[in-house]
């Protein structure tokens, strides 16, 4: 036997296998080609399903986009809480309130009625408070002289009180003469403008330099610029206080005494350290439910208690236990061992003739008459007595502009829909060489470009719903629910709204603007009753059949949402379409088993003949080399 022929004849034969398949070559078969068209039968079976698939995933899409504007529309115009809702009396009955004064806020609800009021004089409701008499803070800047010890001259630029000079000083061979002569320095050069005060000091033996107003009721503000960056003085324009100052570091006015400070506020107790801050205080008594709020402004350095209820109901009752830090955050030196104070009521007087005026009181700035409300808090105290101060005239009328503007807003979303419901009946599915644009199967999908894939499943998509009975009957449905309205004799007609004549409108309703506004004027709530009404307005028949259609709710699923279901509903997988294609995935799964088991199967099969007829070569080939 000869070795060299045995060994390739084995390696050709390995050669000729594949995942266990053995190609033709020994054959001459086209085997693959023979294998596929033995089981093509049951290949174009699973292509058809497949493509009946897409078609019912597809159509499912197209009904649910449908469902989904019916939905929007419903929700904009036929739900309570929209603002645009021609069901909500609130909308459809909505009036408006005008003041000759835009200082007094107006405003009227849907009880309203057409009415005109005269306001002759008023006074603000006032809420409890107590606040302290001006800046509490002294101006204060910290300045470091460690640098300025060369003996050399400094020129600093000084504001004070809103003048700006150079203040020029001379640096010494220690820190504190160098402060001393800054200090002097500083006073001889705005002392011509300083009036009464007693000037420029330094705070305490520190290098804080503070301004003495000498209770002059004067706040004596200002700041330091430097010349030059070798000026040994702190960083600093500002002298003001914040809400993370310490009160150990406060620079009050009126100086804090004591270590430990504590005052109670309508019975609530307080205490503090020198540690607190002036935001501790605040937050203290913010946070304590007492009807309190205290406030502290940074730009004024004021310092503010004031009572949430205004009126005579707003109360502050306050008493100091211990050191004087009331004295100081309101800069007075009263007796807080007792202090108290109230809101005061406010009035409106009011007419609606023009002469019979009558006084109103409340704890608050509004005031509510047959639903027109007026809120004084702006206007504050007002009197027409006042030679050149003109009465007040509100007008309370229907709000013609609003509930027509809705109106209008309705019958254009209304014809909308319409449009967007018929281009789904009417429009047919499109052709190629007389061929309907069916989902591609995967082979066809391989032999295209991705742009040329979408733009045929783009054609493919269309028409899925052409003349589709389901959306027939929901347009059918809301035309009849829209021309049967009738409520006291009021139909759509009588409001100037009608079909268009054009025959392609498919029903789009029309509307005539001035005849619309005239009915509103002149029947006004007749014309709300026709929206409104809970059984026979056209908010509630028109939502009734939309409902029919597209309603979720158990036992009452609408006709829409039980074909093609709603996403984030009971009915997402609880419609016909839904269980078509779980049928259809079940029926692709076993016609893709039974494929791959054909498949399978043919190819054992010419594997098998090409075995045998290799083994045969082999055995042709040993005899052929002995003899």
């Amino acid at each position: 036997m000869d070795m060299a022929s045995s060994t390739s004849s084995t390696s050709s034969t390995s050669s000729l296998w594949s995942n266990n398949r053995m190609s033709g070559l020994m054959s001459g078969l086209d085997t693959e080609s023979l294998v596929k068209s033995m089981a093509a039968n049951t290949k174009n079976r699973l292509n058809t399903k497949k493509q009946k698939l897409q078609t019912l995933q597809w159509k499912q899409e197209a009904y649910r986009s449908s469902i989904s504007k019916i939905s929007d529309f419903q929700k904009k115009f036929l739900d309570w809480g929209s603002d645009t809702s021609i069901k909500a009396n609130s909308v459809m009955n909505k009036y408006k309130a005008e003041s000759t004064n835009d200082k007094l806020a107006v405003s009227a609800n849907s009880s309203a009625t057409p009415a005109t009021y005269y306001i002759s004089a008023s006074t603000a409701a006032s809420a409890a408070q107590v606040k302290s008499a001006g800046s509490i803070s002294t101006d204060r800047i910290n300045l470091d002289f460690s640098k300025n010890v060369d003996g050399k001259e400094y020129t600093v630029q000084m504001t004070y009180n809103g003048t700006t000079r150079d203040v020029t000083f001379k640096g010494s061979t220690d820190a504190d003469t160098a402060k001393a002569n800054f200090l002097e320095a500083a006073n001889n050069t705005f002392k011509d403008i300083k009036t009464d005060a007693q000037g420029f000091e330094f705070k305490d033996g520190t290098s804080t330099l503070v301004f003495n107003n000498a209770n002059d009721g004067i706040r004596h503000t200002f700041s330091i610029k430097y010349n030059s960056e070798a000026v040994g003085l702190s960083n600093t324009v500002g002298s003001t206080m914040g809400t993370t100052t310490k009160l150990s570091d406060a620079a009050f006015n009126t100086a804090l005494n004591g270590d430990k400070f504590e005052f109670s506020i309508n019975g609530e107790k307080f205490t503090f350290e020198k540690s607190n801050t002036i935001g501790d205080v605040i937050n203290a008594i913010n946070k304590a439910d007492i009807g309190v709020k205290a406030s502290f402004s940074t730009m004024t350095q004021s310092f503010k208690l004031e009572s949430t209820e205004t009126g005579t109901a707003g109360k502050l009752n306050i008493e100091q236990t211990n050191g004087n830090l009331l004295n100081s955050l309101f800069n007075s030196s009263d007796d807080f061992t007792k202090k108290d104070a109230y809101g005061k009521n406010g009035t409106i007087t009011i007419s609606t003739d023009g002469e019979n005026y009558t006084t109103y009181t409340s704890a608050s700035n509004e005031y509510s008459f047959d639903g027109t409300t007026f809120n004084i808090a702006k206007l504050g105290n007002f009197d027409s007595s006042v030679d050149g101060v003109d009465e007040i005239t509100v007008t309370t009328e229907k709000d013609t502009s609003s509930i027509k503007d809705t109106v209008i807003k309705f019958i254009d979303a209304y014809n909308q829909l319409l449009d967007d419901v018929y281009g789904e009946i009417q429009t047919s599915r499109p052709k190629k060489n007389g061929s309907y644009y069916d989902p591609l199967t995967d082979e066809q999908e391989e032999e295209m470009k991705s742009d040329e894939i979408e733009k045929w499943n783009n054609e493919a998509k269309k028409g899925l719903l052409y003349q589709d009975n389901y959306l027939t009957t929901f347009v059918s449905s809301i035309r009849g629910a829209m021309s049967s309205a009738k409520v006291d004799g009021f139909t759509l007609y009588d409001l100037g709204i009608s079909l268009a004549t054009d025959w392609k409108s498919n029903g789009k309703l029309v509307v005539d603007e001035d005849k619309l506004e005239n009915a509103i004027n002149t029947y006004g709530d007749k014309v709300t009753s026709f929206f409104v009404d809970s059984d026979k307005g056209l908010a509630a028949t028109l939502n009734n059949e939309i409902d029919r259609a597209i309603s979720t709710r158990d036992k009452k699923v609408g006709y829409l949402s039980g074909i093609a279901g709603i996403e984030n509903t009971t009915t997402e997988k609880d419609n016909a379409l839904y269980s078509q294609i779980n049928n259809m995935q079940t029926l692709i799964n076993n016609l893709q088993t039974r494929y791959e088991n054909e498949m399978e199967r043919y190819w054992k099969q010419f594997t098998t003949l090409e075995t045998y007829m290799s083994n045969m070569q082999s055995q042709s080939s040993i005899f052929g080399s002995d003899s």
